[in-house]
């Protein structure tokens, strides 16, 4: 077996709402530039990562395998407003579904994205204006 090719590719996944998970669009990208996508009115939040592929010679026969993810972003969302449990609570009301999701689920903050949706807000995770 003798590797003949590998590449590293840079690819974002798009988030948009979804009925229960936020749906994704995946596409390659020349780099990690927010400034230089093409984000689409309804998209929410952008993450980054990369996948490497590698070409074999496997007794003349060529055989092509990509990673898993690496080298993943936390998530960029765009234009939203970072949310504590009591800032959800004035904003929602104490008997919010929010608000009960960010209590079970022990979200300290949770993001509201310009698009009206919620997503927990993770440490890696940062507000972009667009």
């Amino acid at each position: 077996m003798k590797m003949i090719d590998s590449s590293k590719t840079t690819y974002a996944t798009l988030l948009f709402p979804g009925s229960f998970y936020p749906e994704e669009s995946v596409k390659k990208v020349k780099n990690r530039e927010l400034g230089e996508l093409d984000i689409p009115q309804n998209c929410f939040a952008v993450q980054f990562f990369d996948l490497v592929t590698a070409k074999f010679d496997v007794d003349g026969q060529i055989i092509e395998t990509t990673s898993k993810r690496f080298n993943e972003s936390g998530r960029f969302y765009i234009n939203a407003t970072v949310m504590n449990q009591e800032e959800v609570a004035k904003e929602h009301g104490e008997n919010s579904t929010i608000l009960g999701n960010m209590q079970s689920n022990r979200w300290d903050e949770v993001v509201k994205c310009v698009t009206g949706n919620f997503q927990p807000f993770e440490k890696e995770d940062s507000i972009v204006t667009a």
